[in-house]
């Protein structure tokens, strides 16, 4: 299949979306060619062909205005220090125990103030997405972040960096998502 040029935009988001997968896989993303991109993608394949078939019925599901882009393969990633399948935070005051939350082992960070916005996310949105669309989700992350005394924007792995969530504190000690922004 003949595929024509691709805008620096989508090309970064193409790339930053194979790049977080790093499981030797074959994957393919289906998305649109300007933003927003609405970035899908097919599981990973040990085989091309599997991963082209996959794409090929997302891309029927999604329309015409969606292209189809790879296949895409990075190596696999270096293994994690040590293996986890959920994270526990510990909130306190004054040395007590305020909230306790315990988030999936998918989530890879976690900012709990805009200042760390600014410094960790902000700049990475603005070289991935632009300035309009990650100005549009700093406007989500500050309403999240002052929804309540305990929230924080969490970033999960997998998500190709196409989201961050905001989170806040529901009864019960649980997050709940306040804003999910696919690019």
């Amino acid at each position: 299949m003949s595929q024509s040029f691709l805008n620096a935009g989508l090309a970064k988001r193409l790339a930053e979306a194979a790049d977080c997968f790093r499981d030797g896989k074959y994957h393919y993303f289906i998305c649109r060619k300007t933003p927003p991109y609405d970035l899908n993608y097919t599981r990973g394949y040990d085989s091309d062909l599997d991963a082209s078939k996959d794409a090929d019925e997302a891309k029927f599901e999604l329309g015409e205005e969606y292209e189809k882009f790879g296949p895409y393969k990075t190596d696999l990633a270096d293994a994690p220090t040590f293996n986890y399948d959920a994270i526990q935070i510990t909130f306190l005051n004054e040395g007590q125990p305020v909230s306790i939350e315990i988030l999936e082992g998918d989530v890879d960070a976690i900012i709990l103030s805009m200042s760390a916005y600014d410094k960790f996310l902000q700049p990475y949105y603005l070289r991935l997405y632009g300035m309009t669309v990650a100005n549009l989700m700093r406007t989500h992350a500050i309403a999240g972040l002052t929804a309540s005394p305990m929230s924080a924007v969490l970033h999960r792995s997998g998500s190709n960096s196409a989201f961050a969530e905001s989170a806040k504190k529901r009864p019960g000690g649980t997050l709940l998502s306040v804003a999910d922004y696919s690019i």
